[in-house]
């Protein structure tokens, strides 16, 4: 997940078309121009985690797998997967796809960059998801095997990170990355933007605009200013809520909301002689005022919700209303059915 600590529905601060006028300097108007508050840590996306790096490299290459707008887990490069055997998933890719070099995507690049992921003199943060991996093989110039030590149902979450880099793509990779994506980099000017171009013969089609800017802007107050100015275009999910609350009365700004994936939460140490109580917790649980967190704190961009997971599950889940009055032992958590146990992918974020 990314790091992201207030669990609200995904924002998106973007300029209206009327807005040209209002940028301080000419630049080109078919290049979009993204404010972020960091830089991107590693683009080889074998390297690379960190939300900055991944959403740029997320425009750069391709995946076997993608997760959509519903959070499934489709086919990206993939035409397909298989699932023949328990322990075996067969990929097939998608014939005519490109580098941005010109060279053809084959199930090679897909060999190489998982079994990279086991070289012991390339430390990466994937190897330990991919203990379960056996071996990857190419059955053909199209299709790859991906044969696993016991069953595993939720293997192909592991074929979205990391992405695709081509055949023998060495340690200084980073520098200059090339992808099948839809956009090719161009430069990377540490701590103040990554510009990349678009990619004509990209597989999914040809973007309507002709490249992207990451401006980084470490500071949220002069990553609004630069929006309002219109230095930027776009801000996603950087910016707090107060901010956002202000931008919102400027009409020449449009703020779109849409379910996000972020939650908030407080886990007790069950080993504490304290907080084991059950009556303790309780009290916290009573104690903490949501409807104030969500209304003030939020500005209203969250919505309350409940224990990401149970021991027992159960056909309901405990819930607490806030009181600063009633004591615990009078005042047990009311319970209340529900339909699921939610996860960390629940599009409903939750306080507990």
């Amino acid at each position: 997940m990314n790091d992201k600590v207030w669990a609200t529905a995904a924002i998106l601060l973007s300029l209206l078309s009327t807005a040209g006028c209002l940028r301080a300097s000419a630049r080109d108007p078919g290049v979009i121009v993204v404010g972020v508050v960091s830089g991107p840590n590693n683009l080889d996306p074998r390297l690379g985690t960190d939300a900055v790096s991944q959403n740029i490299q997320q425009l750069i290459f391709s995946a076997i797998m993608r997760v959509d707008e519903h959070l499934k887990i489709v086919p990206d490069v993939a035409e397909r997967l298989d699932n023949p055997e328990p322990t075996v998933y067969v990929a097939t890719l998608r014939k005519g796809v490109k580098f941005h070099d010109g060279r053809e995507l084959t199930s090679a690049d897909v060999v190489y960059t998982f079994r990279s992921l086991f070289d012991p003199t390339f430390a990466n943060p994937y190897r330990g998801a991919m203990r379960m991996l056996k071996s990857v093989d190419a059955r053909d110039r199209y299709t790859v095997v991906f044969t696993l030590t016991q069953p595993f149902g939720s293997f192909p979450v592991n074929l979205v990170f990391p992405m695709i880099v081509p055949d023998g793509a060495g340690p200084s990779f980073y520098t200059h990355p090339v992808g099948t994506g839809p956009y090719k980099f161009v430069r990377n000017v540490t701590d103040d933007r990554v510009e990349l171009a678009a990619f004509d013969q990209y597989w999914g089609g040809a973007p309507a605009n002709r490249g992207v800017v990451v401006k980084i802007i470490p500071d949220n107050i002069m990553a609004g200013l630069e929006l309002r100015k219109g230095v930027t275009d776009v801000v996603v999910n950087d910016l707090p809520p107060d901010i956002v609350h202000q931008l919102e009365r400027d009409p020449r700004l449009k703020i779109e909301r849409s379910p996000g994936t972020d939650y908030q939460y407080i886990g007790f140490n069950m080993r504490d002689p304290i907080l084991k109580d059950v009556r303790v917790r309780r009290a916290l649980s009573h104690a903490i005022d949501r409807r104030a967190i969500i209304e003030y704190m939020r500005r209203g961009l969250a919505i309350p919700g409940w224990a990401s997971c149970r021991r027992r599950p159960g056909p309901s889940i405990p819930t607490c209303r806030f009181s600063i009055t009633t004591p615990a032992r009078r005042a047990p958590c009311s319970t209340r059915p529900v339909t699921r146990i939610p996860t960390e992918m629940d599009p409903r974020p939750a306080f507990i």
